[in-house]
């Protein structure tokens, strides 16, 4: 018999034939002969593909022939075709069409059979299939599957996507391993700081009961990732020195976050940043924002902050520049032009002043939070104000006031 003629007998016995009977045995019998067609075209195109095995021709026939081999199984298990279950899995089954025999599975919630093809396709790179419920965004069944006792094959295929092994190893009481996974991820994360922030309390309940209640829609609530980390840390048995380590290292994190959080809507906008979708700003991003011209109602406790930012700026240069940089700005927040009877309270009123005092209320030293005041008459930030008469008098009488005083 011919491919065309098969082919023609195939379509004409799915389309028409089936369809247009009421009669259950004539409908067998139709069943029955679709699937001797399917046989016979898959072993025809079998067969042509092994025979070009080894040519250039056998990669482009090899994804026709799998295009071809799902679009002609897979209709058996259609309900129009009352679900011709068995079937489609004997057909799957002996032509290898994996994906076939996962959606039959899924359909018929027949865990048991997947886990049986599991083991007998494993060489067969059977747990490759699996790629599509990630590209599918069915992530939480990939989860689901290693939960109740995955092959091995199909957890080193999770392993592959960090955003998901956590999930797994959290399961499997690997919290360590859990732990380092999250605050892996959430280091790297740049793009959205939502995915490093704590949403909700919620988040604390999720880990805690995780092992107990998981469902798919769990793993959109899981992208607070540093604050799973720490608790995983926290709840695993044993916490080593470098554990301590990470935990230090996500508390400065989280705090990173607070600060970015507290930031003016209306200087990110001023900036043009999206609100909704912004993406994780350094610690002298958040600096620079803080004391910004833009922030508008910026006082002491604004600059407060972005002297407290300097911690987490790693570089030594840097950290004297934007030390500078940051007294200079909130020196030009007040103006300095006049020099009254009383400079004691004149200077009382300034955002530096305040801010000064401020840092010195909360248990900072003199020495520590102030720049000398040489550096700071010659800071480029400054600009015209630094060679006023008026200001540089001024200054100095808050340096003399602050070291008599603090």
């Amino acid at each position: 018999m011919s491919r065309y003629i098969t082919d023609n007998r195939y379509n004409l016995t799915l389309k028409h034939g089936i369809t247009g009977t009421n009669d259950s045995t004539v409908r067998n019998e139709l069943y029955e002969q679709l699937v001797s067609y399917i046989d016979l075209i898959l072993d025809g195109r079998k067969c042509h593909l092994e025979s070009v095995k080894g040519t250039e021709k056998f990669e482009v026939l090899l994804k026709q022939y799998e295009t071809d081999r799902m679009n002609l199984i897979q209709p058996l298990s259609m309900r129009f075709l009352e679900e011709q279950y068995d079937s489609a899995a004997m057909l799957a089954e002996k032509y290898c069409d994996f994906a076939s025999l996962i959606q039959i599975c899924e359909l018929t919630n027949n865990k048991n059979q997947l886990d049986g093809y599991m083991k007998k396709f494993a060489a067969q790179d059977f747990t490759d299939n699996y790629k599509k419920y990630v590209k599918d965004g069915r992530q939480g069944q990939l989860v689901e599957k290693c939960r109740r006792g995955g092959t091995v094959e199909l957890s080193e295929k999770l392993a592959e996507h960090p955003t998901l092994s956590w999930v797994q190893s959290a399961l499997t009481d690997d919290l360590c391993f859990a732990a380092s996974t999250l605050y892996s991820l959430a280091i790297q994360e740049s793009e959205l700081v939502t995915r490093k922030k704590v949403q909700h309390l919620l988040q604390y309940c999720l880990f805690k009961l995780f092992k107990y209640f998981f469902t798919y829609e769990l793993l959109v609530l899981s992208q607070s990732m540093l604050s799973l980390a720490k608790l995983a840390f926290l709840a695993s048995d044993e916490l080593k020195e470098k554990d301590r380590h990470h935990v230090k290292n996500i508390d400065n994190e989280l705090a990173l976050v607070a600060y970015q959080e507290e930031l003016p809507t209306q200087v990110l906008t001023t900036y043009g940043y999206d609100v909704e979708k912004l993406r994780v700003f350094t610690p002298t991003e958040l600096i620079t924002l803080y004391t910004s011209e833009d922030n508008i109602d910026a006082n002491e406790y604004d600059f407060k902050k972005a002297l407290d930012l300097l911690e987490y700026v790693e570089q030594e240069d840097e950290k004297v520049s934007l030390k500078l940089q940051t007294w200079a700005r909130a020196a030009k927040r007040d103006q300095w032009d006049t020099l009254g009877k009383n400079p004691e309270q004149q200077v009382q009123e300034t955002i530096f002043f305040k801010l000064m005092d401020l840092a010195h209320f909360t248990g900072g030293q003199v020495n520590e939070f102030l720049p000398p005041v040489d550096m700071l008459l010659i800071e480029p930030e400054l600009g015209n104000l630094a060679a006023s008469s008026n200001f540089q008098f001024l200054i100095k009488f808050v340096y003399e006031y602050a070291y008599s005083n603090y």
